[in-house]
């Protein structure tokens, strides 16, 4: 049974007496350690271990099982790779990786192993982080998702019939229900771009300071953001409340707006009305993306690769400026809409 602060290690079958007495170091240090696991077994160490040691070797390098327990390991940032041969030609897929030099290493314990314990030890005495729904959907593929949720956002929003106008101006109640309802939408918009303002300003002092918070990257991982996306969001079943009760906005626009645009009305807003599981979910959802994304530039500097986690907040953020311009810009649309129909609150 694989334990969470477990450590595996992958390696060519040819290499395993090799390896033993590395194994016996790691063993002896306090670790848990997973050498020979054959089977299923292996797929639930790789999925539930803290750490996955990879041995590079003109062996290894060939072997299909070793590339792919390595890219499992990549996937959850939690590899530490080792060079055993100088001239094992390490696959360029995990090239960038900087493994821990031991092609001198002669079988006894010393600095060589001294080290490795080190950057196992760094890896295994993370606090676990948050736990992210396997959904099979991809960060970027999250982001795009997202994206499109503010475009229908910004649609919908546009949509709202100009004509409510006359009746805000008449209503004050009118105009509170309009304001409690689309004040979802807005401070929906507001969480997640202060959330992902947060990641960003973070990572762009990264890069310029060439070094990384990982405490402040590790309050992150364990789901802070996400946690303040999801408190911090609005939800449909206000807008319906707002919209819907007996002396809500519908009553109060009904006989006032023409059918046509008394239709359009309902038609929006019961679609604002249902987006929790749709809309609003998938916007949120970037809490799962920083949270992830957290959580891999923790594991690479506790791994003791910063310049690979420093490549990784690089593309982060570029995958993520996108979404904070178009919050940013859907934001701003938003407060300008409000100011025509005329339902923003006096400063």
């Amino acid at each position: 049974m694989a334990s969470r602060d477990g450590v595996f290690i992958s390696y060519a079958k040819q290499d395993q007496v090799r390896l033993e007495p590395l194994a016996q170091y790691l063993s002896d240090e306090g670790f848990a350690v997973l050498f020979d696991s054959v089977g299923p077994a292996i797929n639930e160490a790789l999925d539930q271990v803290a750490c996955i040691v990879v041995a590079w070797t003109t062996t290894s390098v060939a072997s299909q099982d070793v590339q792919w327990q390595a890219s499992q390991a990549q996937r959850r940032a939690i590899l530490v790779p080792l060079l055993l041969d100088s001239n094992a030609q390490v696959p360029e897929e995990f090239a960038e990786l900087r493994p821990l030099d031991l092609s001198s290493w002669d079988g006894t314990v010393g600095t060589e192993l001294q080290q490795l314990a080190d950057r196992v030890r760094s890896l295994v005495q993370l606090e676990p982080g948050e736990t992210i729904s396997e959904d099979y959907l991809s960060d970027d593929q999250k982001i795009a998702i997202a994206q499109r949720a503010v475009s229908e956002f910004e649609e919908l929003t546009d949509r709202i019939p100009d004509s409510i106008s006359t009746v805000l101006i008449e209503s004050s109640g009118a105009a509170a229900d309009l304001r409690g309802a689309l004040d979802q939408v807005s401070r929906t918009y507001d969480v997640v771009d202060a959330a992902i303002g947060d990641f960003i300003g973070a990572g762009t002092a990264g890069i310029k300071d060439r070094t990384i918070d990982p405490d402040l990257f590790g309050k992150w991982r364990g789901g802070s953001l996400k946690k303040r996306i999801r408190s911090g969001s609005g939800h449909c079943g206000f807008i319906r409340l707002h919209y819907r009760r007996h002396d809500g906005l519908r009553r109060q626009i009904t006989g006032r707006l023409s059918p046509e645009d008394l239709k359009k009305a309902d038609q929006i807003f019961d679609r604002l009305s249902q987006a929790d599981g749709d809309l609003f979910a998938e916007l949120t959802n970037i809490g799962d993306v920083l949270t992830s994304k957290s959580s891999r530039i923790v594991n690479l500097v506790r791994g003791r690769q910063e310049e690979h986690a420093l490549k990784i907040v690089s593309q982060d953020l570029e995958e993520l400026l996108p979404l904070q311009d178009q919050l940013s810009e859907a934001m701003a649309k938003l407060q300008q809409r409000a100011y025509r129909l005329g339902y923003a609150e006096s400063e």
